[in-house]
């Protein structure tokens, strides 16, 4: 009978119950793969930024352009290792990665964990450096129906949009033109040395002049950089009117946006909620520091690398992913415990204690 057992054996059915109860609660409560609350807003930013590159592509082939092995998916989105409105070295797998379609996904995704949703007012600063995240924030924007309001840099880093005659903000206006990117309130900086042109020769100066007057955006102008400052603080205020400004999204290295080092090293690669920076303002700030100190979050795009790895996109694809692929589009959500696990788990406790108490009374 049950209730003769010895010690020795009323221990291992107890160990074998228990065992059974880890293994049951590990089961029914794994965690499981989900689509992402944003999930139908994050494949409609992905197929958007998908073309704009073909339309991107399009129109430099019109032009004559033919891939070189620089751009092996054929994207239109890279230019030149150096030109007279080249900033600064860039890195060419880091603006290869940023040309996947799925990095809008992944900002529709960081937007939605900062807690913006549809309706809401984000600033941006776009980097001409990397002309793919700047599509890509712009398709996010789209998708979520945001307000968002767009000051563009015309200098690039190697391999950015980096070329005379096709800067970022030609690219931009190219974009709204064609009906694949909405037209947002936008205005330009000549980028360079304190988002003002310095280091620019004087061809370099004259072609980023030239390139803020053809886009038609109207054109940022101070004296210094603090003045640079706050003029584009002044005009995403102005530009959002009484609406608050939810969220910050800044690409590349523009000095007025991120800083200059050592303030720059201070903003994460990422997402950065609002308020982490403590203490008086410090010198060498930029406007993304300024919006962490009025508790607004800030995303970041500019370590592209390190971004991939981190949410699972492939660095340097070739070619580049569809629409719609990597596990950014799903979250982890756990599960509560099935009736089946809690019969099962209610049976085995019962037996033990049944047991036990038998033993007990011997």
């Amino acid at each position: 009978m049950l209730i003769q057992l010895s010690k020795r054996y009323l221990a291992v059915l107890t160990a074998a119950a228990l065992l059974a109860y880890v293994l049951v609660w590990a089961y029914t409560c794994r965690p499981v793969r989900r689509p992402h609350p944003a999930h139908a807003a994050m494949l409609e930013a992905a197929g958007t930024m998908k073309r704009a590159a073909q339309q991107v592509a399009l129109e430099r082939r019109r032009s004559g352009w033919r891939p070189g092995p620089e751009d092996p998916n054929a994207t239109g989105l890279i230019g030149a290792e150096t030109s007279v409105i080249t900033t600064t070295l860039g890195n060419l797998s880091a603006k290869r990665t940023a040309t996947n379609p799925n990095f809008a996904a992944l900002i529709v995704r960081l937007l939605w964990e900062a807690g913006v949703r549809p309706g809401d007012t984000v600033a941006a600063s776009f980097s001409g450096s990397f002309p793919g995240l700047n599509i890509a924030t712009m398709a996010a924007g789209q998708a979520l129906r945001l307000r968002l309001i767009v000051i563009s840099s015309v200098g690039a880093s190697s391999w950015g949009a980096n070329l005379p005659t096709l800067t970022w903000p030609d690219l931009e206006r190219l974009l709204i033109r064609a009906h694949v990117l909405a037209d947002v309130p936008t205005a330009v900086t000549l980028g360079g040395g304190e988002d003002l042109g310095h280091g620019f020769s004087a061809a370099g100066l004259a072609a980023a002049q030239a390139a803020a007057r053809r886009s038609g955006f109207p054109l940022l102008k101070a004296n210094s950089w603090p003045e640079q400052l706050q003029t584009r603080l002044d005009f995403y205020t102005h530009a959002a009117g009484r609406q608050p400004i939810k969220a910050y999204v800044n690409v590349g290295g523009n000095a007025a946006s991120l800083g200059v080092y050592p303030a720059s090293e201070r903003i994460a690669g990422g997402l950065n909620p609002g308020g982490v920076l403590l203490g008086l303002p410090k010198a060498g700030e930029g406007n993304a520091h300024t919006f962490l100190r009025r508790g607004v979050p800030v995303l970041n795009l500019l370590d592209v690398r390190s971004l991939a790895l981190r949410y699972g996109l492939p660095v340097d694809p070739v070619p580049l992913p569809e629409p719609g692929q990597g596990g950014i589009y799903e979250r982890a959500v756990p599960v509560a415990l099935r009736w089946a696990g809690v019969l099962l788990l209610s049976f085995l406790t019962g037996v033990v204690a049944w047991v036990g108490a038998k033993e007990a009374a011997r």
